[in-house]
């Protein structure tokens, strides 16, 4: 079972894990604490509850950090990398921020990276088709959405 992203009129599938990749490579483009501490949370996600207590400090005291010098709309980006997996909705405003992140990195590399099913070749979705996605939405001030 995997995940739909929607925008404007345009939806691609991935796989649950490549939707934990997006967001995992948003959140290393935003702060390599963050990135850190949000690639181990599936990780975590099986530890003991001490261990869960010490990663949700670190993770709260990385976004904590992040956040304190960075203008106060990116809350909505970290919004988005916590988001459910399911039923979940950003706004184009987000959106245009996740554009202006991976433009801020290696764009090229995130066009090419696979989110979707492998088996699909050609088809699968790759970072430029949900690059297109935020784009749309953005450009015609439309919601992205995923279940």
């Amino acid at each position: 079972m995997g995940i739909t992203l929607k925008g404007c009129n345009i939806s691609e599938d991935v796989t649950t894990s490549g939707f934990f990749r997006l967001r995992r490579d948003i959140s290393m483009m935003l702060s390599c604490d963050i990135g850190r501490y949000y690639d181990e949370m599936i990780t975590v996600l099986r530890a003991s509850d001490y261990v869960k207590k010490i990663w949700e400090k670190n993770i709260n005291r990385a976004v904590n950090d992040y956040l304190a010098t960075q203008n106060k709309s990116m809350e909505r980006v970290i919004d988005f990398l916590f988001a459910p997996d399911t039923n979940g909705r950003i706004t184009y405003g987000t959106c245009r921020l996740l554009i202006g992140i991976i433009d801020n990195n290696d764009r090229e590399t995130f066009d090419n990276t696979l989110y979707g099913y492998a088996g699909w070749g050609d088809k699968a979705c790759r970072g430029r088709n949900i690059y297109n996605i935020l784009e749309c939405c953005s450009n015609n001030k439309k919601p992205m959405i995923w279940y």
